[in-house]
């Protein structure tokens, strides 16, 4: 594999004859034992919803109709317990997916990575979570969080830099019981790469939200302006150095950008130089990497759908010109 590569020509290489065949050689046939773990945990999971199904309904003809019409006063003590014993038969289920899903990915990734050599899939717990949890908390691009989740970690060369791909899910809680308050500070995925500007200040490119800007304020740096007002209408850009921001900000990558943020309605991007590294961060309330339970294992549509929205990120780099070192 070149070391210069491009997502588009990856693209095209997904239908072509030579990955399809790489699959039906190297991965479908070490996925039989998994495709019958597969069908178990449906039929599992589809159990444990007819089971509960089955209760709830019972309970609330057993126990609520009758508070109901007698106007008892546990009648909503009676909804409560309801709703909480639907809520663990949910999350029942919702585990037993997630156990298949953990599982097929280290078994599929590992070896749908290694295709093209320069990507590879880590499994969470191969991952220092405290340094990488250090990590995003020291970037200005979220604001603080409290609540931190993250998996689906890729790591690999393309156009000849070093890119780290994960999923993140950051939160921030406040109080208790019903006193208790869930901000989602972001949801997406978040890409890191080397910089080949210098730069040793902060700049952190948001999405513009309109009278809200005060409110979306970063400390330490300051809202800068700049002369494009089609890229002042989508994005708001804050720095710690004006000149240095406007320096990485050139006039092409604004243009770039703008063009990606048009296009692509799906998510939305953030960006950030900071920490000798672009930060990319595409927000969306998606499930990013995953492999559908309700479909067989086996199916090659499933490896091409995962790897697209691989180069979905990979192309907004190629696009942003992310490895030129002048121009940006």
């Amino acid at each position: 594999m070149k070391n210069k590569i491009k997502s588009t020509n990856l693209i095209e290489e997904l239908a072509s004859d030579k990955f399809i065949n790489f699959c039906q050689t190297n991965i479908i046939p070490s996925l039989k034992p998994l495709e019958k773990k597969r069908i178990n945990y449906i039929i599992l999971s589809s159990l444990i919803g007819l089971i509960g199904i089955i209760f709830c309904t019972l309970f609330f003809i057993s126990a609520i109709i009758p508070c109901y019409k007698e106007n008892a006063s546990n009648m909503s003590f009676m909804i409560q317990l309801l709703i909480v014993a639907a809520g663990l038969f949910i999350y029942a289920i919702y585990k037993i997916i997630k156990s298949y899903k953990n599982k097929a990915k280290r078994i599929v990734y590992e070896k749908l990575f290694s295709y093209w050599g320069t990507f590879k899939y880590y499994p969470k717990e191969s991952i220092n979570i405290s340094k990488n949890i250090e990590y995003i908390q020291g970037l200005r691009l979220f604001k603080r969080f409290n609540r931190y989740s993250s998996e689906d970690f890729i790591s690999g060369k393309f156009n000849g830099n070093k890119v780290d791909i994960q999923e993140l899910d950051l939160k921030y809680v406040t109080g208790s019981g019903k006193n208790r308050r869930v901000e989602t500070i972001f949801k997406g995925v978040l890409a890191i790469t080397n910089s080949n500007k210098e730069f040793k200040g902060c700049t952190v490119i948001t999405t513009d939200k309109g009278i809200l800007n005060n409110l979306n304020s970063i400390s330490g740096l300051k809202n800068i302006k700049l002369e494009d007002p089609i890229f002042e209408k989508i994005f708001e850009v804050y720095g710690s150095d004006q000149i240095e921001s406007r320096y990485l900000l050139t006039t092409g990558f604004m243009n770039r950008l703008v063009k990606i943020a048009c296009r692509n309605k799906d998510y939305k991007i953030m960006c950030s130089f900071e920490n000798e590294k672009i930060n990319l961060a595409f927000e969306s309330s998606k499930d990013w990497f995953e492999l559908p339970i309700l479909k067989p294992v086996t199916e090659i549509e499933n490896y091409q759908s995962v790897l697209l929205e691989l180069f979905t990120i990979l192309s907004v780099f190629e696009e942003l010109k992310i490895d030129e070192n002048i121009g940006l």
